[in-house]
């Protein structure tokens, strides 16, 4: 049976570093389900530039690739009320 997985943005911080890649590609690589938000990409964008870890183009290409590989749970306003009540 496949798990659900929620992907927090440290995790994505922590695929292109190339000294922690190697601990979160086990999760990429799993048969689970993964989830990422938009808050979550909006978070993984903020940090990339404001300690320049990435390149803007290279911070594109990534979240494309987040994107396109992972679930992606848009976050809004009824979103929110939903699993608040």
């Amino acid at each position: 049976m496949k798990d659900r997985v929620f992907l927090d943005s440290n995790i994505l911080i922590y695929s292109i570093d190339k000294f922690k890649s190697e601990s979160v590609e086990s999760i990429f690589k799993s048969e689970n389900n993964i989830y990422i938000s938009t808050q979550v990409i909006n978070e993984f964008i903020n940090v990339c530039i404001k300690k320049q870890l990435l390149e803007i183009n290279n911070i594109s290409q990534s979240v494309k690739k987040f994107i396109e590989t992972f679930n992606l749970v848009i976050i809004t306003e009824t979103t929110i009320y939903v699993h608040w009540n």
